[in-house]
C-alpha cells in the first residue's frame, strides 16, 4: 500500500513542481484574456469545470500592456464623502477628486474653515498605477442627502441625528447597530422619502460611473 501511494503521488508531484513562468499555461491564460472567454460551466466538459477568465465587455488593452507582466501598485479600497463612514469624518471630497489625487494631485483634507477651504492637503509621492472608488452601498443615498444642505431631506430626524452623532436618538445610530449585526436596512428618512432617496441613488451612482469613465487612461 505504501508503494501504491508513493507512485499515487508522484504525478501530483511532477505537476506541482511545474514552473511559474510555463510559456504554454501563460499562452492559454493570455488567450482566454485577448478573447473573452465566458467564465460559465461548461456542461460539455468531462470535467465540468469553468473555463478560462471572462470580461464582461470588449474593451482595447492597455497601451503599455506588457505580456511578460509587470508589477503595478494602487488602491481598491476607496471611500469618498458617498460613504458613511467617510462622511462621518467631515470628508468632502467625491470620485473626481479621488481619482485626481491617485494620479498625482494634491487633495484637501479636513476640518474646513467657515468658507469651506480645507485646513490641509495631502499629496502622493508618486501616482497610483490603478484605483477604483468603492462606497459603501449602505446609506449612500442618505448619506448624500444629509450632508447636501440643499437637499429637502437635509432636516430630517435621521439627518439630524447623523450629523450630530447620536447614536440613541436617531435612524442613522440604529441602522449603524443593524450593520454590525449583519441585518441591514433602510433608514426611516428612505422608508419615508423613497422617491427622494431612489433620486438620490441614481444621482449619486452616475456620478461614480461617470468619474470612473472620465479617468480611466487604458
Amino acid at each position: 500500500m505504501r508503494l501504491r501511494a508513493l507512485v499515487l503521488m508522484l504525478p501530483l508531484a511532477l505537476v506541482g513542481c511545474g514552473d511559474d513562468d510555463d510559456p504554454v499555461v501563460d499562452a492559454g491564460l493570455d488567450g482566454a484574456l485577448d478573447g473573452g472567454e465566458d467564465a460559465s460551466v461548461d456542461a460539455s466538459r468531462p470535467d465540468g469545470g469553468p473555463t478560462l477568465i471572462v470580461r464582461p465587455e470588449e474593451r482595447a488593452g492597455c497601451a503599455d500592456r506588457d505580456p511578460l507582466r509587470r508589477p503595478y501598485f494602487g488602491d481598491l479600497h476607496v471611500h469618498t464623502r458617498y460613504s458613511f463612514d467617510a462622511a462621518s469624518y467631515d470628508v468632502r471630497t467625491g470620485p473626481d477628486d479621488a481619482y485626481r489625487f491617485a494620479k498625482g494631485e494634491p487633495i484637501g483634507l479636513p476640518p474646513y474653515d467657515a468658507e469651506g477651504r480645507p485646513s490641509r492637503t495631502l499629496q502622493l509621492a508618486r501616482p497610483l498605477d490603478f484605483a477604483a472608488v468603492t462606497d459603501h452601498s449602505e446609506l449612500i443615498a442618505a448619506t448624500s442627502i444629509c450632508t447636501d444642505p440643499s437637499s429637502p431631506g437635509y432636516d430630517s430626524r435621521t439627518c439630524r441625528s447623523y450629523r450630530e452623532g447620536d447614536a440613541t436618538n436617531g435612524d442613522f445610530g440604529e441602522f449603524f447597530l443593524s450593520i454590525g449585526l449583519g441585518d441591514p436596512r433602510a433608514p426611516t428618512l428612505c422608508t419615508l422619502e423613497r422617491e427622494l432617496c431612489a433620486t438620490e441613488l441614481a444621482d449619486v451612482w452616475g456620478d461614480t460611473i461617470d468619474a470612473a469613465e472620465r479617468h480611466d487612461d487604458r
